[in-house]
């Protein structure tokens, strides 16, 4: 069991990690050879832009394998865990393609391996299905999911979101 100076640090890199997404998403995620994830300025400025909320429209334009869909499956879980009842609308070029990133959040939020589910515990909430979940901790009573995916040309009439990321 660590000492009480263990446990004080590891709640101040926790906290710090909640308040700045780029610091959260460092501290959680490895690329994909495992390793720890290293963002390129270009990656944090599009981190700060996603998390701005003075930013009501925004329009991002990257070519093809520059992060875009990793990026923003970390800032969703980011604002998931910090908010537990935001409401978050995907929606990808399929429902394929929305509903394989969904399922990577899903995984990452249930891995009791993960830095993660240690410093948060297990998320798995009520909902938790291939196309939307709702977050362990949530207090709303809402219909909505904490985070849904849906492919283009998906009906999303009458569904609400806090934030919709395309």
């Amino acid at each position: 069991a660590p000492n009480i100076g263990e446990r004080l640090a590891q709640e101040a890199a926790r906290n710090s990690a909640l308040a700045y997404s780029p610091l959260f998403i460092t501290r959680y995620f490895k690329d994909s050879k495992n390793k720890p994830l290293k963002l390129k300025d270009f990656h944090v400025q599009l981190i700060d832009l996603l998390t701005d909320p003075s930013k009501k429209r925004l329009l991002i334009l990257l070519p093809a394998d520059h992060g875009k869909t990793s990026i923003s499956r970390f800032v969703m879980t980011h604002m998931a865990i910090r908010d537990r009842n935001i409401r978050i609308m995907n929606i990808m070029n399929n429902a394929t393609d929305a509903e394989q990133n969904l399922v990577a959040i899903e995984r990452e939020l249930v891995d009791d391996k993960s830095l993660l589910v240690r410093d948060f515990g297990n998320l798995r909430g009520q909902v938790w299905k291939t196309t939307e979940f709702h977050i362990a901790g949530r207090t709303s009573k809402d219909k909505e999911a904490t985070i849904s995916a849906y492919g283009t040309g998906s009906n999303v009439f009458g569904h609400r979101a806090d934030i919709v990321i395309a």
